[in-house]
């Protein structure tokens, strides 16, 4: 399964990626960078989101897994490699490595990795963090793997509810050791997700805090799509306050917040379309019946938020 979708990086992070890229791919990498700072709406993204396994080990109340009645599968390593033939993307482009289950329950996972930076490409994953330890933590640095996502609910103080993710102590202590191991490496860039639902919303702050005192690089905040999920959201009328408040709480403590509400904040809001980029190929996405989707999709409370759906 391919899909696509949104996935900010840092500065920091994209320099360190294409740091250790042949010099002709950096190139067209700066050409790419140089384009797009002239635009506010750039033609076309450029990354594929593959869903490498479809089995997990938890089972979330906000994840659409619990929806679908697909056979639990991970997909063969000749259907990815054949994948990854047809991929027609330019150097430095991204490919994240999973769906709606954990990637590393996938047994070549690693070496799908090391086939996506072969190629040139960067690559990334999200984890629930319940599987890492010393030895996953060093196939993860010694794989090259770009960009890291780590699931966690709670400041791993407090109790998480029985609807989340239910291991964020132990998940916050492997995080904190895979700190360690990267040492003074620029990959992987790790930040941990976090739901931002009416149950999750008064943790936040503490996840804000943790993640500082850990040393990782950023949090996510994801807004909690309802109908996934029987969680209650945050009210509409209060949830751009709360992203505001959580924004300023990560300048406060130095630890970078990304967020959907995130562009409408500073200046930011006047260009947020610059250096995104869209979820599908070029043929797809013009064509006239995904542009009817999107136009129908901007009437849902859930997706109206969404920068995706005003991509020209």
């Amino acid at each position: 399964m391919i899909r696509g979708g949104a996935w900010t990086t840092a500065s920091s992070a994209v320099i360190g990626a294409v740091r250790r890229m042949p010099a002709s791919s950096r190139m067209e990498i700066l050409a790419q960078a140089v384009s797009k700072s002239l635009a506010i709406l750039p033609d076309m993204p450029t990354w594929i989101q593959i869903e490498t396994t479809n089995r997990c080990n938890f089972s979330c109340e906000m994840c659409p897994r619990s929806l679908h009645k697909l056979p639990a599968e991970d997909m063969p390593m000749e259907r990815f490699s054949a994948i990854m033939e047809r991929l027609p993307l330019p150097p430095g482009s991204l490919i994240t490595l999973f769906g709606l289950g954990e990637p590393l329950l996938h047994g070549d996972i690693f070496t799908m990795v090391e086939a996506v930076r072969g190629r040139g490409f960067r690559a990334a994953f999200t984890t629930n963090g319940v599987l890492l330890s010393d030895e996953v933590n060093g196939r993860i640095i010694e794989s090259g793997l770009d960009f890291l996502r780590i699931s966690v609910d709670d400041d791993g103080f407090g109790d998480s509810s029985g609807a989340l993710h239910r291991a964020a102590p132990a998940v916050i202590e492997r995080t904190r050791q895979l700190v360690r191991q990267r040492a003074e490496r620029p990959w992987p860039e790790i930040l941990w997700n976090v739901v931002a639902s009416a149950a999750s919303a008064p943790a936040i702050p503490g996840v804000i805090d943790r993640a500082a005192e850990v040393g990782i690089d950023g949090v996510n905040i994801i807004n909690l799509v309802p109908r996934f999920s029987s969680l209650r959201p945050i009210p509409e009328d209060r949830r751009v306050m709360h992203f505001r408040e959580w924004h300023r709480r990560g300048h406060a403590r130095g630890i970078r917040i990304q967020s959907t509400f995130g562009d409408r904040f500073g200046t930011r809001r006047f260009f947020h379309h610059r250096g995104l980029e869209c979820p599908q190929l070029r043929d797809i996405w013009h064509g006239e019946r995904f542009a009817r989707f999107r136009t129908a999709y901007r009437s849902f409370a859930t997706c109206r938020d969404c920068r995706l759906l005003t991509w020209r």
